[in-house]
Parts: structure tokens; sequence; C-alpha cells
């Protein structure tokens, strides 16, 4: 989720570059959310449809890709696109991920496994902030400006975890060839029973809020 904020940073230097004014930027940074937001759920049917190894690998190096292509830019129409785009790409991300934790932790453990999840964001803001202002203040190779530097660094780890994500990650724990068979047959016998529980408690409320509705409608009886 950094490169929500890394904008900002680059802007120091950037928005004089390009000439880029204050409500231009806002909307700059804006347009970023349209992308996420039209595609939030077509992207995580995707994830659901293809598997999270190759979903969340295309997320990650698209992301990249777009986030190394912005260190190019030469106009802020340009910028617009690229960050309209980069909307598209990082799309369903967070609740892909949020949904691929849960077809490996059973509740009992799931709130703990996506605490730790959105910890690692506020790290990498932690981390990331005093980086980027490192790059943005000393990384000027090749006259090349400091905020495009900012952008190559940043796009680039993303596509090389994406590649690697591909390999390692796993759609769930039958596909996992690393789990014992033991611990592998104990955690889908968990997740099976706790899928058949949610499945009977939704068909039961869905009953009784349909058979509830009726009542109301009918009103009170006379005596």
């Amino acid at each position: 989720m950094f490169d929500r904020v890394n904008l900002s940073y680059a802007a120091i230097v950037m928005n004089p570059d390009l000439g880029i004014n204050a409500e231009l930027f806002g909307f700059i940074s804006g347009i970023f959310f349209i992308g996420y937001l039209i595609f939030e759920i077509p992207s995580n049917l995707m994830m659901k449809k293809f598997g999270a190894s190759f979903w969340i690998c295309r997320i990650m190096i698209s992301w990249g890709v777009i986030a190394v292509a912005t260190a190019f830019v030469q106009s802020t129409y340009e910028l617009i696109v690229l960050r309209f785009l980069l909307g598209i790409a990082e799309a369903g991300f967070f609740p892909g991920m949020i949904w691929y934790l849960g077809t490996w932790f059973p509740k009992r453990y799931l709130a703990r496994s996506i605490a730790l999840f959105s910890t690692a964001i506020v790290i990498s803001n932690i981390i990331g902030a005093p980086l980027s202002m490192y790059i943005i203040d000393t990384v000027n190779w090749g006259s090349i400006a400091s905020w495009r530097w900012l952008f190559i660094l940043e796009g680039i780890p993303a596509i090389l975890l994406g590649i690697i994500s591909f390999w390692v990650l796993r759609n769930g724990p039958a596909d996992a060839d690393w789990l014992g068979s033991a611990n592998k047959e104990w955690l889908l016998k968990e997740l099976e029973s706790e899928k058949k529980i949610d499945s009977h408690t939704h068909t039961v409320s869905f009953r009784y809020w349909l058979i509830g509705g009726f009542c109301s409608s009918q009103g009170p009886t006379s005596q």
C-alpha cells in the first residue's frame, strides 16, 4: 500500500518538474481510487476463478510495471493515466488477501493472521517514509531526477516478489506439498467443518428472516 503515499513524497520535486499545482495534484492523487473502486469486485472474482497464486502474481507484476513506468512520464496527462491504471492494477489486493487467508486459517486463528498482515502494511509505511525521503534527497544517478528513481526503486521489488509469489504461494492447503499429510488432513477437516456450519447458519437465518417477513406482512390476527 506504500504506493498510495509515496506520490506525496515524490511531489516535493516532481510537481515543480511537471508544473503541477495543488488542485491538479489532488486530482492526480484521487484518480487512483477511482480505478481501484471500479475494479475492486471484478478483481476479487478473478482471484477466486484463477486462483490466488496466479492472481496475486498478476497484481504485483502489473503494479510494479506501472510504478516503474511512472518514472518516465513527461506530462501531467501521462501521470493521470498511469495513476488510474495503477488503481486498476492494485484493485482487489487487500480484500483478496483477506479472502486468501480465510482459505488457510480456521476462524479461531484468522483474526490473528489478518492482524499480522495489517501490521505489515503499517510497518511498510514506517520504514518506507524515511527511505523515500532519503532517495529524494540523495539519489540522482545518471542525471535522472530523484523522484523518478523513487518510482523505479518502488516498482522493481513488486515485480520480483510477484514472480516469486507465483512459485511460492499455493491456492489452498490441498495444494501445499510442504504441509505434512497429518497436518493437511486436520486443516482441511477444520475448514470443511466450518464451511458446513456457516452454510447451515446462513440457511437457517434466511429461513427465519423469510418467515418473520411473511408474518409481519400479515399483521396482527383478530380475536
